[in-house]
C-alpha cells in the first residue's frame, strides 16, 4: 500500500509522503471524519488481511467494492488518497481477472467517475456501515462494472465502431489539420474492409505510379497511421492511431461517446485535500 503512494510522486504538502499519516485529518466536502492517525497502522493491517483473504470468486467483486470505500474511509495518507484508492481498486480488478489485455473491460475505475453526484452519495451512504448501505454501495459498483463491460461489446460490433468511433475520429482529425482527406479515406476503407493493401491506396490516389504508391505507404507507416499486418513483412495493412494528432482525435471521440472516465480529481470526495486538525478540536468517530 505504501508503494502506491511513494515519496517520488511529490510531497503535495505532506511532510511524510509514502508513510501512513500520524495525525488527524478532515476531508473537504464531507462531514465524515476519518479515524485517528494513531489507529491507521492497525486498521491498514486489518484491511490488507481483508483484501488478501482467499474467497469464492463470486464474492470478489463485492470485496473490491467494499475495499474501495473502506480504504477511502481510513484515509491512510495525508494527501493523495484518491489516486491510491483508484490504483488499489484497479490492481484488485486486474488480479481477479478484469484485464484489459483479455478484452474484458476498458477502464475498471471509470465506474467511480461516471457520475460525480452518485459516487459521492454512494460513499456517504456507505459511511453508515450498515448491511443495507454496504449492499447499496456494492450494487452501485457492480452496475458500473456491467456498464463498462457493455462498452466493450459495443466496440466489438463493427456496425457501432465504424459510425460512432472511427468515422467521427477521422473527421475530427481532418478538420483539425492532423491528417489529410486522402489519409482519412485510406483509413476509412481499411476499417471497413478489415485491412488494406496497395489496391486500397490506388483507389484513393488514382493515377499515381506503383513507385509513388509504395512511397506513400512507407510514409504512412512512418508517421504511424498504418502498420503491416499481421507481421512486419506483410503487404497488408491495418489502421493505427499512433500519430499524436490522430490519437488526440480518437480520445476526443471516445470521450464524447462516454467511453472515458470523468477525470477532474477535485470533484471526488476521496480526492479532497486533507487538513490536519488538533486531537482536542476534532470530534472523532469511533471505529
Amino acid at each position: 500500500m505504501k508503494n502506491l503512494r511513494p515519496p517520488e510522486v511529490g510531497g503535495e504538502g505532506d511532510p511524510s509522503p509514502g508513510r501512513y499519516r500520524s495525525g488527524n485529518v478532515a476531508i473537504t466536502g464531507t462531514s465524515f471524519v476519518p479515524p485517528p492517525g494513531l489507529d491507521v497502522p492497525e486498521l491498514m493491517d486489518r484491511f490488507i488481511s481483508f483484501i488478501n483473504e482467499p474467497i469464492d470468486v463470486r464474492r470478489s467483486l463485492m470485496r473490491i467494492a467494499i475495499a474501495h470505500h473502506r480504504c477511502a474511509a481510513i484515509h491512510p495518507f495525508r494527501n493523495g488518497n484518491g489516486r491510491v484508492v483508484r490504483l488499489l481498486t484497479y490492481a484488485m480488478l486486474i488480479r481477479d481477472g478484469y484485464r484489459i489485455d483479455q478484452g474484458r473491460i476498458i477502464n475498471p475505475t471509470a465506474v467511480f467517475c461516471h457520475s460525480r453526484a452518485d459516487y459521492m452519495d454512494g460513499l456517504s451512504d456507505a459511511d453508515d456501515g450498515t448491511e443495507a448501505s454496504n449492499l447499496r454501495w456494492c450494487a452501485f459498483v457492480l452496475s458500473g462494472l456491467r456498464r463498462e463491460l457493455e462498452k466493450v461489446g459495443t466496440l466489438l460490433d463493427a456496425n457501432i465502431l465504424g459510425p460512432r468511433i472511427l468515422q467521427p475520429t477521422l473527421r475530427f482529425a481532418v478538420q483539425s489539420g492532423q491528417i489529410t482527406d486522402e489519409m482519412a479515406q485510406v483509413l476509412s476503407r481499411i476499417a471497413k474492409n478489415g485491412d488494406g493493401d496497395a489496391s486500397t491506396y490506388r483507389s484513393v490516389y488514382p493515377g499515381k505510379s506503383a513507385a509513388s504508391i509504395s512511397h506513400i505507404i512507407a510514409d504512412h507507416k512512418q508517421i504511424g497511421i498504418i502498420a503491416a499486418y499481421p507481421t512486419i513483412r506483410s503487404r497488408r495493412y491495418d489502421q493505427r492511431f499512433q500519430r499524436p494528432g490522430t490519437l488526440t482525435a480518437l480520445i476526443h471521440t471516445m470521450d464524447a461517446e462516454g467511453y472515458l472516465p470523468f477525470r477532474r480529481d477535485d470533484v471526488e470526495r476521496v480526492h479532497g485535500t486533507s487538513t490536519p486538525l488538533s486531537v482536542t478540536a476534532l470530534p472523532l468517530r469511533s471505529e
